[in-house]
């Protein structure tokens, strides 16, 4: 299976696969990890233990969802604000 792994200045985004330690070494490289990919790993936690911290962290990159589709088609800048408004660090 093939990973996709993007260089944008310096970070880097990918799945992380064997084969990319070099890369992700290299200095000033920061590492983006993709969210759908964390999602299925708290998919995963509720199914097999019911964890009410996974069921809330879903909630949340939901909500991370929900702003990204509704910020779609408006201008980068309002784009930027609706983000820095609208999605707060926990």
């Amino acid at each position: 299976m093939r990973r996709l792994v993007l260089h944008i200045d310096r970070i880097v985004l990918g799945g992380l696969a064997q084969g990319y330690e070099s890369v992700l070494k290299l200095e000033g490289r920061t590492v983006a990890g993709c969210l759908a990919q964390a999602r299925r790993k708290f998919d995963q936690l509720i199914k097999v233990n019911q964890s009410p911290v996974a069921t809330q962290a879903v909630q949340r990159i939901a909500w991370q969802y929900r702003i990204e589709r509704e910020a779609r088609d408006l201008p980068e800048e309002e784009r930027l604000a609706m983000r820095q408004a609208r999605s707060k660090p926990l």
